[in-house]
């Protein structure tokens, strides 16, 4: 079964019964990019400290794609199983 976001928003308007989340949403992110003034600057930043944790990962003979597939793919997925196994 595939829920994307659009779905998973839905659903919780759904179960509040409005458009609240929606609506939180949208003025989470217009508040950012319009108020924000070093938004580029901020994600330049973050995207160099996660270029500086995937890389931190070469000292076990880890590239960044390899490390980064490791983290991002494989971990949750074994995560995933868990919880559904456990529950």
């Amino acid at each position: 079964m595939n829920i994307n976001i659009r779905d998973a928003v839905n659903i919780i308007d759904y179960m509040f019964g409005m458009f609240a989340s929606s609506l939180a949403v949208l003025s989470f992110w217009a508040g950012i990019l319009c108020f924000d003034r070093h938004f580029i600057k901020d994600c330049d930043y973050w995207f160099k400290k996660s270029r500086d944790f995937l890389l931190w990962f070469e000292r076990i003979g880890w590239n960044c794609v390899v490390s980064s597939v490791i983290i991002c793919v494989v971990l949750p997925i074994i995560f995933t199983v868990f919880l559904i196994l456990c529950l």
